[in-house]
């Protein structure tokens, strides 16, 4: 296709393409859908017409498409009517599985279901929708193969509080049924609405307006309920107070459920009762407790969970785990603790009890933990693992046991601080490399010296040489870049003529803060809404390095600005340095961080990701201050902390 936009489509178009099985028509401007016009697409499985400004699905539309498996008409201007959808509009399509409606004109005043055109789907599989508080229409009884419907505000949805016990009425499908709710605007869920669906597996409320107080004491919707999966995420994120507790009675109304699957996730649980979970089904096998606010409540045993194979409790605070945490836990598989602050815990467990019980685990993830150090013992017993993740720490040396781990298959130790591995640690690797030809180890971004001996092992890779020399070339990598670097400071700054604008620089403090952040919409609005409004607040002069160095070559003036201000603010996201003058910006902060020898970058993580597709000096930078990168949450004790990195300094030169 042309870069034009399409506007009409035309018969002779689909000429000679009679063998096409996917066609992309999205983001254009077609009007109009002719009946019959497809006739000759009669392998064509996938039919993407989303983006384009459709008001009407004609009688016969897409006939002819008796392969078509996939059919998207999302984001046009189709008013939820059945005049909209004429009653033959989907006539032909014997074979279509999944349809996308969502985000067509959500402002329309009466909308009702298409159901009358959609009955004649019958082999439907999935459907996608916008969500209005009104009963699915009767033509819904006709799609006796429906396996799910998710209605999301990612497109547009808002049940509210009015949604009615009729809703799903008609939903009479055959097949194992799932309900995607999310962001949906629910404050409550009425109490027999998923009644009519006899064969109901999976509920998602994601973000919704319950909250958890509200779980707990308005859960008579789960009564006889036989779901296997209940996402409950980000349920108590938009109330007043984003904090909340797990009693033992929160989850007394899932006890007779044969629940398999349950996340909590990103729901601001700071704490939690040792019964908590006592309450919950035998049968479940999954449970996610992410990004929520554990600190000091680790004290457990956890009870009440012998079925449990994956538990997730990555992206919390926890700087303290009882060492019989995780008892009880035997059938556990999977365990991710990525992302917290178990580095002292870890390195006190000499005997290696934490994980001792453990004997089933096949993946552990403890990176991101600020682990200095780690026990001998610390995984004597889990003598079934496959995945260790180690990653992302602060490790100076490595002298953990694994005699009895002969399954491991990836050890991932990128992003420490190790220089080398002990003639112990050496001949273990060589033994589980001649036992496992599956045996690898992850090392990149660490301090690792070339040796020869340590290379001849065989230890890392296939290539185990290849990789030696590339961690040599990686040390001489970073070099040429601190030098690139240091040159291109001396220079800029060294130039006679630096300006913002029509002001010319001069050596002393013109601002208080550079701000450096990605442009992105979703950084930019961050930026904009809370951190920029939030220094002026407080009364801090900024340089924001987009809106004073909108384009050109703005080096020379980018690294007088940096030199200017007393403090540099990055926020740092995933794709930040993808943008050079972001990368530029950076790299002059920390050439006058170190010219100065004092703590001018103030890096404040505004995701969690990996940082390895950044640039190698930026990593190694990064890696070597985290004890002082702040995580952004918008809670009081970030923009206190953020304030005291912003002031408790002042520049001097040595």
């Amino acid at each position: 296709m042309s870069n034009n936009k399409i506007k009409e489509l035309k018969k002779c178009a689909f000429a000679n393409q009679d063998r096409l099985e996917k066609l992309d028509l999205s983001n254009n401007e077609v009007v109009k859908i002719k009946p019959s016009i497809f006739t000759k697409l009669l392998e064509l499985n996938h039919l993407d017409l989303s983006n384009n400004n459709l008001k009407q699905i004609l009688n016969n539309s897409f006939f002819g498409l008796r392969s078509l498996k996939y059919l998207s008409l999302q984001q046009n201007k189709l008013y939820y009517s059945n005049t909209t959808f004429e009653l033959d509009a989907f006539n032909g399509l014997d074979k279509l599985e999944i349809i996308h409606l969502e985000s067509n004109n959500p402002t329309y005043d009466s909308p009702t279901y298409p159901d009358l055109a959609l009955a004649k789907l019958t082999t439907l599989r999935e459907i996608f929708m916008d969500g209005y508080p009104i009963q699915l229409g009767l033509g819904f009884s006709s799609l006796h193969n429906l396996e799910a419907i998710k209605l999301d505000s990612d497109t547009f949805c808002e049940l509210g509080a009015e949604l009615q016990d009729n809703f799903f009425q008609h939903m009479v499908s055959k097949k194992n049924f799932s309900v995607w709710l999310n962001s949906c605007g629910l404050s409550k869920i009425p109490t027999n609405i998923f009644k009519p669906i006899s064969n109901l597996i999976r509920i998602d409320i994601y973000d919704s307006l319950l909250s958890l107080e509200k779980f707990e004491n308005n859960s008579l919707w789960l009564t006889g309920l036989k779901i296997s999966v209940l996402n409950i995420s980000r349920i108590n994120y938009r109330v007043d107070i984003y904090f909340s507790y797990l009693t033992r009675h929160t989850f007394r109304k899932l006890k007779n459920i044969p629940l398999k699957s349950l996340d909590i996730s990103s729901n601001g649980i700071y704490t939690l009762n040792a019964l908590a979970f006592v309450g919950l089904p035998q049968t479940l096998e999954y449970l996610s407790l992410r990004n929520n606010k554990l600190v000091r409540c680790w004290q457990g045993p956890l009870r009440g969970l012998p079925s449990l194979q994956h538990l997730d409790l990555s992206r919390n605070y926890c700087t303290k785990m009882n060492l019989i945490f995780l008892k009880y836990l035997t059938n556990l598989t999977t365990l991710l603790l990525q992302d917290n602050y178990l580095g002292p815990t870890l390195a006190n467990d000499i005997s290696g009890i934490n994980f001792s019980t453990l004997t089933r685990l096949e993946a552990l993830n403890i990176s991101g933990n600020t682990i200095t150090s780690l026990s001998r013992n610390v995984f004597q017993n889990n003598i079934n693992s496959k995945y260790l993740n180690l990653s992302r720490n602060s490790l100076t040396h490595f002298e953990v046991d694994f005699n009895k781990v002969q399954k491991l298959e990836v050890l991932d130790l990128t992003g420490n601080l190790l220089v080398g591995f002990s003639e112990p640690n050496s001949k273990d690797f060589k033994q589980m490399r001649s036992k496992n030809p599956n045996f690898r180890i992850k090392i990149q971004s660490n301090r690792l010296i070339f040796n020869e001996e340590l290379c001849l092992t065989g230890n890392f890779h296939r290539n185990s040489r290849y990789v030696c020399i590339v961690l040599g070339i990686v040390l001489l990598s970073a070099m040429f870049y601190y030098n690139r670097w240091k040159s291109a400071y001396l220079y800029y700054i060294g130039s006679k003529k630096l300006h913002i604008g029509d002001a010319l620089l001069k050596y002393q403090p013109l601002a208080d803060i550079y701000i450096s952040y990605e442009q992105e919409p979703e950084f930019s609005r961050l930026a904009r809404n809370k951190f920029i409004p939030w220094l002026n607040e407080k009364m801090f002069t900024l340089i924001n390095g987009e809106d004073d160095f909108p384009g050109g070559s703005q080096y020379e003036n980018i690294a007088g600005a940096i030199a200017g201000t007393r403090k540099t603010l990055v926020l740092l996201s995933r794709d930040i340095f993808e943008d050079k003058f972001r990368k530029f910006e950076l790299n002059m902060a920390i050439m006058h961080e170190m010219y100065y020898s004092d703590r001018i970058i103030v890096p404040v993580f505004v995701g969690h990701f990996q940082v390895n597709t950044w640039p190698v000096e930026i990593v190694t930078y990064i890696r070597n201050q985290n004890h002082r990168c702040l995580l952004y949450e918008d809670t009081e004790e970030f923009w206190d902390d953020l304030k005291s990195y912003l002031t408790n300094r002042k520049r001097c030169k040595n």
